[in-house]
């Protein structure tokens, strides 16, 4: 009986350690947010280097001024649906709308999920060029770091186009737009990513 006791108060601690880690985890995203939002924004190739480069640091130590690139890019679509939301009246157009490929996305659930699956498309699709243009084996480590990289601006030209031309409209899509990026990106750096990738592919 003393052991069971023992044993739940352990299960018990670490529980509470674990609400920490996810509390100070959460709260800190309102804090680097903002700042990586700003970099990307400013700088995006600077910030699809930095992608590329925290990679190669061990993971506890990755990522550790900013937020990484897959959720910075979740949390883009989180905050944009619910700015549009707030802003809208509550119903988006597209759930409401029941005709034709509408009718399947009728709650924002299902219209969040869409768009996450659409936005995370671009990076993905781009990471994947660059991968097979470099005539580089196609795996998951030498497709991980082009998509981070590519994730980087492709947040903030989600958060714009969820906003629907709130907060500086086309003029940041403009800025942030990752095909408009990816080129210059690619060929300023494509010895290194190319030999990076055959390096990875090789293994």
């Amino acid at each position: 009986m003393c052991t069971a006791c023992k044993a739940c108060g352990m299960n018990f601690v670490q529980l509470i350690q674990s609400l920490d880690d996810l509390l100070y985890e959460i709260m800190s995203w309102f804090v680097f947010f903002p700042v990586t939002l700003w970099r990307t924004v400013r700088r995006p190739l600077a910030m699809m280097d930095y992608a590329h480069h925290e990679l190669q640091k061990p993971a506890d130590k990755q990522y550790s001024e900013t937020i990484s690139p897959p959720l910075f890019l979740l949390l883009a679509l989180f905050i944009s649906h619910a700015l549009e939301l707030a802003s809208g009246g509550g119903t988006n157009p597209i759930v409401s709308d029941t005709r034709g490929l509408a009718s399947f996305v009728d709650s924002d659930t299902k219209l969040l999920l869409l768009r996450l699956v659409i936005f995370s498309m671009i990076p993905l699709m781009l990471a994947m060029a660059l991968v097979i243009l470099s005539k580089s084996k196609l795996s998951d480590e030498t497709l991980k770091a082009p998509f981070y990289a590519q994730c980087y601006p492709a947040a903030p030209f989600a958060l714009t186009v969820g906003l629907g031309g709130l907060l500086l409209g086309s003029g940041l899509i403009a800025r942030t737009g990752p095909w408009q990026r990816e080129r210059r990106w690619r060929g300023r750096h494509w010895g290194t990513c190319r030999s990076g990738l055959q390096h990875a592919s090789s293994l």
